[in-house]
C-alpha cells in the first residue's frame, strides 16, 4: 500500500500503480477535476462544499480528459482531506 499526499500525486503515478496492482491512496488537490456518470465535468472542492461531507465515487475519471483507468475517490470534508484509493 502505496500512501502519497497532494505534492506527489500525478494521474501517471495511480495509473502505473494499478498497472503493477498495488493499492494506494492518494490524497488530491481540491481544484482537481474529476468527471462524473453523467459526463459532467466539476472539481472535487465543488463536491465537498461544506465541512461534514461525506461522499464515496467509484470509476471516475480524475481529470477533463478520458483516462485509461476509472479510479475510486474518498470525500471526507473533516479537515479539508479528499482521497483517491484503489
Amino acid at each position: 500500500m502505496l500512501l502519497g499526499d497532494r505534492e506527489s500525486c500525478r494521474k501517471h503515478l495511480a495509473t502505473w500503480l494499478l498497472e503493477i496492482d498495488w493499492g494506494y491512496c492518494l490524497r488530491l488537490k481540491k481544484n482537481t477535476y474529476i468527471c462524473l456518470d453523467n459526463d459532467e465535468l466539476v472539481t472535487l472542492n465543488q463536491l465537498a462544499y461544506h465541512p461534514g461531507v461525506k461522499i464515496f465515487l467509484q470509476g471516475v475519471n480524475i481529470s477533463k480528459t478520458a483516462h485509461k483507468f476509472p479510479f475510486n475517490v474518498a470525500i471526507h470534508y473533516l479537515d479539508a482531506n479528499i482521497m483517491v484509493c484503489q
